[in-house]
């Protein structure tokens, strides 16, 4: 079995994605639970977000895609990704 550590941080700011059956009592704890494409039937049931992608082709960024821009992050993923081009090249475009 897996073991998790979390520490000040209670499960429901917890997001988790699977794909199989030994993931569903993990999914039912958290307060974000995700599946791959290609999941198990019985995990999809369960799950608030299903990614169009299957496991092991982008679905788990897909998923925190998804994170970022519910919370209202993606832009200052980019903000911080052009200050380092930036800083890279010395260009901004």
């Amino acid at each position: 079995g897996s073991e998790m550590c979390i520490r000040d941080r209670s499960l429901n700011e917890i997001a988790f994605i699977g794909d199989d059956l030994s993931d569903i009592e993990v999914m039912k704890s958290v307060g974000l639970a995700a599946a791959v494409a290609d999941a198990h039937p019985e995990v999809k049931k369960i799950c608030s977000f299903i990614c169009t992608i299957s496991g092991g082709k982008g679905a788990v960024r897909e998923f925190i895609d998804f994170i970022l821009q519910a919370q209202d992050k993606w832009h200052l993923i980019e903000i911080k990704l052009k200050e380092i081009i930036i800083k890279k090249t010395g260009n901004a475009d």
